[in-house]
């Protein structure tokens, strides 16, 4: 994920990311069709690091979002965003670690 952002977000200017992203998202889903057929453990891991690849599109609608908001609204928009974002993964993970417990 790491590398699909800095290559996009460093190397490509506005207009290349939004002509990108759409591709992006194709290399975000597609590649995981693998996991429909009996492939080997590396295939599949090669996979995977493929698709990491494609969260770069999430840069350019995070710049859409920012251009479609005032400064202030959209700090609180990201604001509100990542909590959301904590609260979808710390709740399954605190349930799953009050049944072993």
């Amino acid at each position: 994920m790491l590398s699909g952002d800095l290559v996009i977000g460093r190397f490509f200017n506005r207009s290349q990311r939004r002509a990108a992203a759409r591709w992006l998202r194709f290399v975000l889903a597609v590649p995981f069709l693998a996991f429909a057929f009996d492939l080997p453990l590396p295939v599949l891991a090669a996979v995977v690091a493929l698709c990491s690849c494609g969260y770069a599109a999430s840069l350019a609608q995070q710049e859409v979002l920012v251009d479609l908001a005032s400064p202030a609204p959209a700090i609180a928009l990201f604001a509100a965003a990542s909590l959301l974002a904590s609260a979808v993964l710390t709740v399954p993970l605190a349930r799953v670690m009050r049944s072993r417990g």
